[in-house]
């Protein structure tokens, strides 16, 4: 076997899913709609409901980072505290947050429009934000097995022009091994900060992550489906690829991931930001 890239240092990937304080709320599988929290629950946190709030106070390494309607990003401490308030903007109510596994949402009943309103509080800083995602600042890793992928947060598309992921993007870019064909590419997941983020590298660098195919590559059903909306392009960002919903309302990426050797092939689809495997 050989490595994808030449001198990157990767650690464990840690899983920010608190399995031991997770509450679910049972009438909430028989509810249709969900405004979803694009993050996972840290084991640690504190969690409080108050009225139509959730505050949660993150335990160390964990951050909050959100982006404002202007693009710009706004951190809380290491340790920082933030919230989810709930509104309903047009209908007779119901617009209320709940636990759903390891993540958030505000649940609509007969709200005909639930809002969603992030923000992040610190000593000098209440701010309301576009989208917020709970981050490990150190975390980095590469995908092993398409086990790790199952339930797996994607990076949300706001946040790859972070500097903390560019920086990582620009490292890995410079850091791949020479290709004898660099035309033949394929998408390999990698674990940053907590979130999946697919790459595109030569397909003869890498042994031992599953891939995709890439976009509009002849053999390859890797696609960006727009269901509400006009449409879901795919986009990068050095060597990141992803699908674009700046136009679509509901965007949907599926494809077919390999196992490293090719010889064990299931569809992937990204619902909601999150990844699911069938056979």
């Amino acid at each position: 076997m050989f490595n994808l890239f030449s001198s990157c240092k990767s650690s464990p990937s840690n899983s920010i899913l608190d399995r031991n304080t997770d509450k679910n709320i049972s009438s909430l599988s028989k509810l249709s709609t969900y405004n979803w929290s694009l993050f996972d629950i840290p084991s640690g946190a504190h969690t409080t409901i108050n009225g139509s709030t959730i505050q949660i106070v993150l335990p160390s390494p964990y951050m909050g980072i959100g982006v404002d309607s202007m693009g710009n990003y706004v951190y809380s401490k290491i340790g920082g505290t933030v919230s989810i308030t709930c509104e309903c903007k047009s209908g007779n109510g119901g617009c209320s947050p709940g636990q759903v596994g390891g993540t958030y949402a505000c649940v609509m009943k007969e709200c005909k429009n639930c809002s969603k309103l992030n923000s992040i509080e610190d000593a000098n800083l209440n701010t309301i934000l576009k989208e917020m995602i709970i981050v490990d600042t150190s975390e980095f890793s590469f995908i092993q097995s398409m086990e790790e992928l199952e339930g797996k947060l994607i990076l949300p598309q706001d946040f790859y022009n972070l500097p903390i992921v560019t920086s990582k993007l620009k490292e890995l870019e410079s850091h791949l091994l020479p290709s004898s064909n660099i035309t033949l590419r394929k998408l390999v997941p990698i674990s940053l900060l907590g979130y999946i983020v697919f790459i595109d590298i030569p397909a003869d660098i890498d042994n031992t992550s599953p891939y995709l195919h890439v976009f509009g590559d002849s053999n390859s059903n890797t696609t960006c489906n727009c269901d509400i909306g006009t449409d879901c392009p795919y986009k990068s960002k050095l060597v990141a690829k992803w699908c674009d919903a700046t136009n679509c309302k509901k965007c949907t990426m599926s494809g077919s991931v390999y196992s490293f050797d090719s010889k064990v092939v299931q569809s992937l689809s990204i619902i909601n930001g999150r990844i699911h495997l069938s056979n």
